[in-house]
């Protein structure tokens, strides 16, 4: 896919040479200044660039996703360094000591798990790399447009700011309106344009260099690079700021990885975007370095097209500029969708555009609120001089956090050795570092609103992700087994109404007791069976809820419950379903826990989608299965749950892709259908076992469990969900003699406060739920967090 990957991705940092020049000096340059400051372009785009990013930080992926917060991601699979809900199933992983893991990585990992400052710090670095790639998102648009529009000025020099800024405003509404299409139709159509344009600046460039000055090629020795630098001093020093604008962009090869692939930005860039961008530079130092009139370096790239080609490179450069905005805009939506994934952002919608490529995605919210950003900062800034000043700064501080970062990953993941990884790091540290300072000098002139802006970002993601985890720790303590809901008890068929139990029953504690105590009755001799079974005629066993929860007799009703479960945990009873019988202290006949579970593909076929889980006595009998094994990497299968509440209970696993129309009316009656082919498959294998094993299986040969089905499902059915209400409680033991908080209570209060305000505001993830309405339930229930 290198064709796509050239018309999104190479947008941004093909679009460079329209200012390089004029944002490094302020003045027409030496011959010397000049090809100095061209090799440290070359060196730049071939370290940086080539070596850094093309070769090791694309191979440091997490599951084929790139950015900083991937980097981050991978290295929590590795280390412990994150906390994680503790309702989620997953696979439980046990560290076995291998011995391929160096000492000195075998430090740096226990330093890092044990040193709660190196987590937060990490934590983060990681979530301040987003925060500034999405920040820099808002300027390279702004950046691009303008610094195209601007080249009309060469064609007609009258053309006042206004106009400039309208065109470009204008441009930029119809960008982000193009969204909605989705990166493959957009990549598709945008690579001719980029693929044009960097022929162009390759055609351009070799004009140039053999046309006036091709001694300009010595600038491939980075001696010329050094003598630059020492020459001009601080001026040197502080031009680097200019200079990084050449490799603006690169952070777009890594965080678009999801949507691309390592292979096809590798050659696209090697072959394509690489030698291009090298001879644009080389031709207009070229030409600048012969200019009569001293002027060039202001506009270098209009100044330097050949002869009769300036309309159409400035229709070109506007198309160009058009396109660099999308590698930052694909950037956005990939990033974003990654800390969803994490829990450092509430949930917003996401579109998938494509069917073949998971991470093609498009994010409505996201898009709109970078374009308002995007039009406002053009018209505020409205030349390319000053938001050069604010450019680039978020680019070099992600280039820096990334090197440090594959570094780690280096020595934990990839397992090599500490005095391999440190001398190579200390290079691209210096480089990105020696860029770092020299920007930061800019902070004043207009740097601190990207600075600014990326850290409101990753305040907004630290808040949601300790308010998530505050969350966690409130759901955590409030899960609720059989045991501790339920107690069953004996009662007198003559007083069953009034719910006294009688004198000889006894009271277990658990259903688990109850179902031991009617086994272990099988096992006993005739005649005590008979009298057994004399009793029971005049007793029958009711189920109340806990004394805890009031001791009140549980009532069935007709009909089919359906409960959502969130954590599809069957080790505990879903909220949904615990609030439910605690408030009208009734179950229905036919009970369904449902939990869905998004798989990272685009569809999944109907007979692997489902999996029944049948919830009877002390142990969960799995129905059904999909065709793949339930202990695959998806985390499917079941653990013992100790259900048994109903006759009639099951937990039901939809796996679906994203572009499953899963959700939709009518619903229940596909779930029942794949119950029953479930049972009917059950007795089918039953029936191939001996007796024995038929009855431990407890799976009705006479078709009760399928009538009872039918009968629930004609009676009613009724979808619950649970309706989570948060506060913030009141630590009583965080106040002090003098009856006031503690400065930490005050602090952490204030968190979950803004972070309960942002919940409040946001979208749900039951927002997208296509269901009869008339059907469903919420049940309200309040967490003190």
């Amino acid at each position: 896919m290198p064709d796509s990957t050239t018309g999104v991705i190479y947008g941004d940092i093909g679009t460079s040479p329209l200012y390089v020049y004029s944002s490094t000096f302020t003045s027409q340059p030496s011959w010397l200044d000049l090809v100095g400051a061209l090799s440290i372009i070359i060196w730049s785009l071939t370290l940086i660039v080539t070596v850094k990013y093309g070769f090791i930080v694309l191979s440091a992926d997490d599951d084929g996703q790139g950015g900083t917060f991937a980097l981050y991601s991978l290295l929590s699979r590795y280390i412990n360094i994150v906390h994680r809900n503790p309702s989620e199933k997953g696979v439980r992983l046990e560290r076995y000591r291998t011995g391929d893991l160096r000492p000195g990585a075998r430090s740096v990992r226990r330093f890092l798990e044990n040193s709660p400052a190196s987590k937060t710090l990490l934590k983060v670095v990681g979530v301040l790399g987003v925060s500034m790639i999405m920040a820099d998102g808002v300027l390279t648009p702004a950046q691009s447009v303008l610094g195209a529009i601007q080249g009309i000025r060469v064609v007609n020099p009258s053309l006042g700011t206004p106009v400039i800024i309208g065109v470009s405003c204008a441009i930029l509404v119809i960008l982000f309106a193009l969204q909605p299409f989705g990166t493959s139709k957009l990549g598709t159509g945008f690579a001719p344009i980029v693929v044009v344009w960097l022929l162009f600046n390759l055609v351009s460039g070799i004009y140039n260099l053999a046309i006036y000055d091709y001694t300009v090629l010595k600038a491939f020795s980075p001696y010329f690079a050094f003598s630059y630098l020492i020459r001009n001093g601080e001026q040197g020093w502080r031009s680097l700021g200019g200079l990084l604008l050449a490799f603006t962009g690169v952070e777009a090869l890594f965080a678009d990885l999801g949507a691309f692939g390592k292979r096809a930005i590798q050659i696209s860039w090697l072959c394509i975007a690489y030698p291009c961008l090298l001879f644009a530079y080389i031709g207009q130092a070229a030409y600048i370095s012969q200019d009569a009139s001293g002027t060039a370096w202001s506009n270098p790239f209009f100044s330097t097209v050949p002869p009769g080609t300036l309309i159409f490179s400035l229709i070109l450069a506007v198309l160009a500029a058009i396109v660099a905005s999308q590698a930052l805009i694909t950037s956005t939506f990939q990033l974003l969708s990654q800390i969803m994934r994490m829990s450092y952002f509430p949930h917003i919608k996401v579109v998938h555009t494509s069917h073949a490529f998971h991470e093609h995605i498009y994010l409505p919210l996201a898009n709109w609120l970078l374009m308002i950003g995007t039009v406002i900062v053009t018209a505020v800034y409205n030349n390319t001089t000053s938001l050069g000043n604010a450019y680039g700064v978020c680019v070099i501080c992600v280039t820096f956090i990334t090197t440090c970062m594959v570094a780690l990953v280096a020595i934990v993941v990839w397992r090599l050795p500490v005095l391999v990884v440190l001398p190579v790091w200390l290079v691209f540290a210096c480089l990105d570092g020696m860029y770092l300072s020299a920007v930061l000098t800019k902070v004043p002139d207009g740097a601190w609103f990207t600075i600014l802006l990326a850290a409101l970002l990753c305040s907004i993601f630290i808040l949601w992700r300790f308010g998530k985890e505050a969350q966690w720790a409130a759901e955590h303590m409030d899960r609720l087994t059989v045991s501790g809901l339920f107690v069953t008890e004996r009662v007198d068929g003559a007083t069953l109404g009034q719910g006294h139990p009688t004198s000889s029953a006894s009271s277990s504690n658990s259903l688990t007791s109850s179902l031991q105590t009617r086994t272990q009755a099988v096992d006993t001799a005739a005649p005590t069976a008979t009298t057994s079974s004399t009793r029971r005629k005049h007793t029958k066993t009711v189920t109340r809820l806990h004394p805890v929860f009031g001791h009140t007799q549980i009532s069935t009703v007709p009909g089919l419950g359906i409960f959502f479960d969130k954590s599809g945990d069957l080790d505990f009873l879903p909220p949904s379903f615990t609030h439910f019988v605690r408030k009208f202290a009734v179950r229905p006949a036919v009970t369904v826990f449902f939990h869905m579970r998004p798989l990272p593909v685009a569809s999944v076929p109907c007979a692997e989608r489902y999996v029944v889980v049948q919830l009877r006595g002390s142990d969960t009998c799995t129905l059904t299965c999909t065709d793949n094994d339930l202990g695959d990497e998806h985390g499917e299968e079941p653990q013992g749950g100790g259900h048994g509440t109903s006759p009639y209970m099951y937990s039901v696993v939809l796996r679906h892709g994203y572009a499953d129309d899963v959700l939709k009316p009518g619903m229940a009656r596909e779930l029942v259908a794949q119950i029953e082919l479930a049972i009917s498959r059950n007795a089918t294998r039953q029936n191939n076992n001996d007796n024995i094993n038929n009855n431990r299986n407890g799976v009705s040969r006479d078709g009760s469990e399928l009538k009872a089905l039918h009968a629930a499902l004609e009676a009613q059915v009724v979808y619950v969900l649970g309706k989570e209400t948060m506060r913030v409680k009141h630590q009583t033991g965080s106040v002090s003699l003098r009856g006031r908080w503690s400065p930490w209570t005050v602090v952490r209060r204030t968190l979950l406060w803004a972070f309960l305000w942002i919940r409040e505001n946001s979208r749900t993830k039951l927002a997208d739920l296509d269901i009869d309405v008339d059907k469903m339930v919420e049940v309200g229930f309040l967490k003190e967090i």
